[in-house]
């Protein structure tokens, strides 16, 4: 998504990075053209049009198309609404996930490791294993909630080519594996190796003019190897799945790891946790059916080809005797607004893809990242000091009923 002043009303009008103009005027000069020819034509072989149509029926059919674009573009704007509510809803819950676990572990508690100078070297190696225990749990659960979130642009990428053949174009591979190595930076050594399974990103060898080259080939569900899973060369096929969805089972399982341990939770509070997992997953799975399911082909291609009907006939049936705006610039400027119509509705019917219009996951991620890392801080370096802060007051007060008795 391009940013840009609100303030600033022309740089709106005149924005050419992120905005329609680059993607409407070529189409409108070249239509420019069309209407001119048209116009000209029936004017110096003294016609009055091309097309007769007294009954205006193509006028009719241009106040039909005009409404079938405008329904298709609030359609799109609706699914680009969902896309926005489901984003915001996914991160702000993967970061609360990590809040509740970093508030709610008990660990050792920092004033029995302060107030223990007449323990046993035994005591403090407990309190010690259970500070540590604690501390280990919360750098697991973010290292897989931010793998999680950034999960989330590799699985669109992926589910995106899935619809298609399956194969990568040459620019897109770079981007695809570099969500794919950011997600493995925060796996451990097993995990690794099990999202190099299930990722769906497979090798295949395809001979062409230049000898054998290999290419990168997208799946999710079951498909037959071609050359082996990504990174992998074994096997008789692959059964790809969303890793959101893998990310999420080895985060639950270490969310239930301190359960009714001394240095962890009550049960009670994996009840919360749950509540919080559920919300994730199901806007993981309206985001995946905004990908998955775009509008059917029949519709999209009954409003193209109405709109390209339209496009073409309208200058045919204008008298040239209502001169060259009502014949020329009069049918650019309808042209350029049903077109814009066309441009928009595509851009927003996928809000999580790469458009100058969808939404930048890679820097959603980043802010995800950067919350955990301020929460981490303040949970386990300030979280003592704080909570004495809290309770001076009332230090304060009794010290000066003292003074005052």
């Amino acid at each position: 998504m391009i940013r840009y002043l609100r303030a600033s009303w022309w740089s709106q009008v005149l924005a050419w990075r992120g905005g329609i103009l680059v993607r409407l005027w070529w189409p409108t000069v070249s239509y420019f053209f069309y209407t001119t020819v048209m116009y000209l034509g029936p004017l110096w072989s003294g016609d009055s049009s091309v097309l007769e149509d007294q009954m205006s029926s193509v006028r009719f059919l241009g106040g039909f198309v005009s409404f079938l674009l405008i329904f298709r573009l609030n359609q799109c704007h609706a699914r680009y609404s969902q896309g926005k509510e489901q984003t915001a809803a996914f991160f702000n819950t993967l970061h609360g996930i990590f809040c509740s676990v970093s508030v709610y572990l008990r660990g050792a508690g920092d004033r029995a490791l302060l107030g223990c100078e007449g323990s046993n070297d035994d005591d403090l190696d407990d309190l010690r294993r259970a500070a540590l225990k604690a501390l280990l749990i919360k750098v697991h659960v973010a290292r897989l909630v931010l793998a999680i979130g950034a999960s989330l642009k590799f699985h669109v990428r992926v589910a995106e080519h899935s619809l298609a053949d399956g194969y990568l174009e040459s620019s897109r591979v770079p981007l695809l594996l570099f969500d794919y190595y950011r997600v493995k930076g925060l796996l451990l050594k097993e995990e690794q190796l099990l999202i190099d399974e299930v990722c769906g990103l497979q090798l295949e060898d395809a001979e062409g003019e230049d000898g054998t080259s290999t290419k990168f080939f997208v799946c999710l569900n079951y498909k037959p190897n071609r050359s082996g899973n990504f990174m992998r060369g074994d096997g008789d096929g692959t059964m790809g799945m969303a890793l959101p969805l893998i990310l999420i089972i080895l985060l639950r399982d270490y969310l239930a790891q301190p359960l009714c341990q001394t240095w962890g939770y009550p049960e009670r509070v994996m009840n919360l946790m749950e509540q919080e997992l559920t919300v994730v997953m199901r806007s993981f799975e309206r985001m995946d059916r905004l990908v998955t399911i775009p509008l059917p082909m029949a519709y999209l291609q009954h409003c193209k080809v109405l709109f390209l009907l339209f496009i073409l006939t309208y200058p045919l049936v204008i008298p040239t005797d209502e001169g060259f705006w009502a014949n020329v610039i009069s049918p650019c400027i309808l042209f350029y607004a049903l077109l814009g119509f066309e441009i928009l509705a595509d851009q927003m019917e996928n809000p999580l893809g790469d458009d100058d219009l969808d939404f930048n996951l890679c820097e959603m991620s980043h802010e995800l990242e950067v919350r955990t890392y301020q929460s981490f801080i303040m949970t386990e370096t300030y979280r003592e000091r704080l909570q004495k802060s809290a309770f001076e007051p009332l230090a304060v007060s009794s010290l000066a009923r003292r003074v005052m008795a």
